[in-house]
């Protein structure tokens, strides 16, 4: 596991409720094509995506979020962040 903040990033979650599921390909196809996208997942129940970001500064992961509302205009419903401070290596299965 890489550790972002030695490589001068922050890691940031944002939990996205969409209002209109129709636009769900786009919204994946344009966080596969973002560079600080790192990860995201379909979730049930509650919100619908989980998208990981790292970025230099939280104004920038800020700056996305605008961007996709004025991409998906009506699509986005809510959203919420959280600031990951460490991960933990985890093992499922041997």
């Amino acid at each position: 596991m890489i550790d972002v903040s030695k490589l001068g990033y922050h890691f940031y979650k944002a939990e996205i409720r969409l209002s209109d599921y129709k636009k769900m390909s786009s919204i994946m196809q344009y966080c596969q094509q973002h560079p600080h996208i790192y990860q995201v997942d379909k979730t049930i129940g509650g919100e619908t995506l989980e998208i990981e970001f790292h970025v230099k500064e939280l104004q920038d992961m800020f700056s996305i979020l605008s961007d996709m509302e004025k991409v998906f205009p009506g699509t986005i419903e809510s959203t919420n962040y959280i600031t990951v401070l460490s991960e933990e290596k985890m093992s499922y299965m041997p």
